[in-house]
């Protein structure tokens, strides 16, 4: 019928009004201060558990040195671990 065919009409509009919003939506997405947020507590986790693994491969490093009588030059070398290596 007349109605039901205006109505489809309609929604066809507003589904197409919708899908523009929402990919409009998506370009403002990464301001997002939620997003944001999220993203700065994973980042402060990340960097948390980058020095904690940093500082476990010192403690292993002390440890082997003193137990095996290794100097630390020769630990990083046989490791691959690089000479620079430091806490985040």
């Amino acid at each position: 019928t007349d109605e039901r065919t205006s109505l489809n009409e309609e929604l066809a509009e507003i589904e197409a009004q919708w899908s523009t919003q929402q990919a409009e939506l998506q370009t403002f997405k990464e301001c997002d201060p939620e997003l944001m947020r999220q993203k700065r507590d994973e980042s402060t986790v990340a960097r948390s558990a980058a020095n904690r693994w940093t500082d476990n491969i010192f403690i292993m490093q002390s440890w082997v040195c003193e137990r095996l009588n290794m100097d630390s030059a020769d630990f990083t070398k046989h490791f691959g671990i690089p000479e620079d290596m430091d806490n985040v």
